[in-house]
């Protein structure tokens, strides 16, 4: 009787036992695999995300890098027409002619705008000078009108009125394009000039 009962109790406590060890230890386990897989998880995305975030930086600051056509015009790149000072300036085309000496010359044609608050004269208010291979050209003189006249930027001009067919004329030295340049006369704040080149024909 004593022996039936010791064997009872025993496989009691081994079932008891084997239960208590088992099937928590199981769970536990498969909590901390899960719990690590997802912390696996979210810290790949994370990663993946900032290096998205990187890269999107990256290329924003690439592309704000890379200057558009509009602002490399307003960084310097030569324009034909624009602010001089307190004036405006178009400059138009060109003709070529003779001067009084026969020698072959060039005729550039601009507007003059005053946008002063007192009258101005295009020939005592601008720079005009022209260059073939980067060396000034010398003042054409020529008798025939039809051809330079150089009384028209001797005009003088009220504020807000403009003058069309100014012409500023010099004697070519070569076959080479001419660069036209005009600025102001007496600057003390290096106002913008302006610049046109011509082919010769």
């Amino acid at each position: 009787m004593k022996k039936t009962l010791l064997a009872i109790v025993a496989v009691a406590l081994i079932s008891f036992s084997l239960a208590a060890c088992g099937t928590p230890e199981t769970s536990s386990s498969a909590g901390e695999s899960t719990d690590t897989s997802s912390t696996v998880q979210e810290t790949e995305e994370s990663e993946a995300s900032e290096e998205s975030t990187a890269s999107s930086a990256v290329q924003s600051a690439e592309e704000s890098e890379v200057p558009s056509e509009s602002s490399a015009a307003e960084n310097g790149e030569a324009q034909a027409s624009g602010e001089v000072g307190d004036y405006t300036v178009t400059i138009q085309d060109c003709t070529f002619g003779e001067d009084y000496e026969g020698n072959k010359m060039i005729v550039v044609n601009y507007d003059f705008t005053n946008n002063s608050t007192e009258g101005a004269t295009p020939l005592t208010a601008l720079n005009t000078e022209a260059f073939q291979d980067g060396v000034e050209l010398d003042r054409a003189i020529s008798v025939d009108l039809d051809v330079y006249d150089a009384g028209i930027a001797q005009k003088e001009v009220k504020p807000g009125a403009t003058l069309a067919g100014c012409q500023a004329a010099f004697v070519l030295d070569s076959e080479s394009p001419v660069q036209f340049e005009v600025s102001l006369l007496i600057s003390f704040d290096n106002a913008q000039s302006l610049t046109k080149e011509f082919p010769v024909a």
